[in-house]
């Protein structure tokens, strides 16, 4: 990663469509590095390594809960925040079962 990609806030997305990807990167600008991906399998890898200073998540319904719980199982080496963008009422309430807090 270049220096300069360092002295900015990392935002890893990981969202199910490229095309809303690509809105979310043009919303944050050039103000941060972002790093998206499609597919979960490292996310949790990625997430350890890179250590992001925020998470936003965008996958079927099912999925983002099953990464939001995961998370949550380690969170002792995850202190960034994690957006779950969902308009399904059910995920929203169970990510507050689960521990989100916003």
């Amino acid at each position: 990663m270049s220096e300069n990609c360092q002295q900015k806030k990392k935002v890893l997305l990981c969202m199910e469509s490229p095309l809303f990807v690509t809105h979310v990167q043009d919303a944050l600008g050039t103000d941060f590095y972002v790093h998206s991906i499609t597919n979960t399998d490292d996310l949790m890898l990625l997430t350890v390594e890179d250590k992001p200073d925020l998470v936003i998540l965008d996958m079927p319904d099912k999925t983002t809960l099953d990464i939001f719980r995961s998370f949550k199982a380690i969170q002792a080496q995850t202190t960034f925040p994690i957006i779950i963008l969902s308009d399904d009422e059910e995920v929203q309430t169970q990510a507050f079962e689960f521990g989100a807090t916003d």
